[in-house]
C-alpha cells in the first residue's frame, strides 16, 4: 500500500504568541511563557495581568514549538494555564487526523530537518510558510499510536540518560558551594576586573552573502550553549577576518550566550579553530595572573551568577546580555590560586564521569534519530 502523506499545517493549527512589552511586565498576574522557560526550568517567568485570546492561553499538556534562536519541541508541564510570548507556537492537533504524541515525534523529525532550510545567518529562524508545509507521513490514528509508544519508550531510555547528567550537574554546584559557598567568607571582586569583555559585530557585519567554504569559524551561540568550539557551520575568508580581528578568539577565552538563552559559556581549547564571534556572543578573556578560565567558567554559570544576569536582562521577547558596564561590575567570589586549582581538580573527576554518560547519550540520540527516520518512512 502507497504511504500517505500530509502537511503540517493540515493536521493541526499553530498560533503564535504575543509580543509582551516591558510595560506588560509585573509581579502579579498570570506567568507568560518564554524560551528560556522551556528550556531552562531554573529561570523566572515575567508574569502580566494584560488580557489576552483565549487562542494564546497555554493549557498543561499542551504542545508547544520554539522557533527563533533556540529551536525545540515541548510539552508544558506547568499546573496553571499560563500565557504564550511570541518565537513560540501553540500547537492544537486535529483530533480525527493525527494522534497527539506521534505529531510530537513528528515534529521533533521536522525541526531537525528545518535546520537545513532555515533563515537567517547567525540566529536561527523557521519559516512558518515552509514549515507548516513540511510532508508528515500519517498512517491511521491506530498506526500513529503503535508508533509513538515504541518511539516513547526509546525516548524515555535518553531521558534517563538526561537525567543522570542533570545530577552530575548538581553535584557540581554542590562543590561549588562546599568549596566557595557564603559560609567560606571568599573575597569577592568585580568580573572586569580579572578580565577584559568583548561582545560580537552588529548582525550587519556577518551577512550571509560573506561566508565561504573554507577559512576561519565564525563562532555562534550554540557553540557556547553546547560547550563546543571545535564544529562550525559559517567560515569566512582570511580578508575579512582580518578586518574584523578585534572579536577574534583565543585559547582559554571564554564565550557566553547572550540572546535567548543567556550565560551558556564555554572555554575555547587550544585546539580549537582560528575563527571571530558573532553578535549573540559575548568574548571574555581572562587575566591568568588572577584567575583560572576553568574557575571564571564555572562561577559565571554559577545560580547566584545566572540569577543576576536573567535581573539584568533586557527584551521584551527573546531577553539579551545585560549593558556592558552592568556586566563587568558584576561581583563575583575569587578566592586564592591554590584553592582555584582544588576546586579544578575535583570537577576534573567528575568531568570524566560526565564524558562517559554525556557519551552514552549521544549514541542513544543517533539511535533514537534512526528509529525517527523508520517511523516516518513506514519502515516501522
Amino acid at each position: 500500500m502507497k504511504p500517505i502523506y500530509s502537511q503540517l499545517g493540515e493536521v493541526a493549527e499553530f498560533i503564535n504568541g504575543a509580543a509582551f512589552k516591558p510595560e506588560d511586565w509585573g509581579d502579579a498576574g498570570t506567568q507568560i511563557i518564554r524560551i528560556q522557560n522551556l528550556t531552562d526550568k531554573s529561570k523566572p517567568f515575567n508574569r502580566t495581568t494584560k488580557k489576552i485570546s483565549e487562542k494564546l492561553h497555554v493549557h498543561p499538556g499542551d504542545l508547544l514549538v520554539s522557533w527563533s534562536a533556540t529551536l525545540g519541541v515541548f510539552e508544558w508541564q506547568g499546573p496553571d494555564v499560563a500565557l504564550l510570548n511570541q518565537h513560540i507556537f501553540r500547537v492544537l492537533p486535529k483530533a480525527d487526523k493525527v494522534d497527539k504524541r506521534y505529531l510530537r515525534h513528528s515534529l521533533e523529525l521536522a525541526l531537525q530537518d528545518m535546520r537545513k532550510h532555515l533563515h537567517g545567518a547567525t540566529m536561527l529562524h523557521v519559516n512558518r510558510g515552509e514549515f507548516l508545509s513540511t510532508k508528515l507521513y500519517l498512517p491511521p490514528i491506530s498506526e500513529q499510536r503503535r508508533i509513538a509508544a515504541i518511539l516513547d519508550q526509546a525516548d524515555a531510555l535518553r531521558a534517563k540518560r538526561r537525567e543522570a547528567l542533570a545530577q552530575l550537574e548538581e553535584l557540581q554546584q554542590s562543590i561549588f558551594i562546599e568549596m566557595l559557598g557564603p559560609q567560606k567568607a571568599i573575597p569577592t571582586i568585580e568580573l572586569g576586573e580579572v578580565s577584559s569583555m568583548k561582545r560580537g559585530p552588529f548582525g550587519g557585519a556577518l551577512k550571509k552573502e560573506i561566508f565561504v567554504d573554507e577559512g576561519p569559524m565564525v563562532y555562534e551561540q550554540r557553540n557556547a550553549i553546547q560547550d563546543d568550539c571545535l564544529t562550525g557551520r559559517y567560515f569566512i575568508s582570511e580578508e575579512k577576518f582580518q578586518e574584523m580581528s578585534d572579536f577574534s578568539v583565543l585559547p582559554n577565552d571564554i564565550i557566553i550566550s547572550c540572546s535567548g538563552t543567556l550565560g551558556k559559556a564555554a572555554i575555547v581549547p587550544y585546539n580549537a579553530p582560528k575563527g571571530i564571534i558573532n553578535q549573540a556572543l559575548l568574548r571574555v578573556r581572562v587575566d591568568t595572573n588572577l584567575a583560572s578560565p576553568v574557575f571564571l567558567k564555572h562561577v559565571i554559570e554559577s545560580r547566584e551568577i545566572q540569577t543576576k544576569l536573567a535581573g539584568l536582562s533586557r527584551g521584551t521577547g527573546l531577553q539579551n546580555f545585560p549593558p556592558m558596564s552592568e556586566v563587568r561590575s558584576l561581583k563575583i567570589p575569587l578566592p586564592d590560586v591554590k584553592t582555584q586549582k582544588a576546586f579544578e581538580a575535583r570537577l576534573q573527576t567528575l568531568d570524566r564521569h560526565r564524558h562517559s554518560t554525556s557519551e552514552s547519550a549521544t549514541e542513544l540520540d543517533s539511535l533514537f534519530k534512526s528509529l525517527q527516520h523508520r517511523a516516518f518512512n513506514g519502515e516501522l
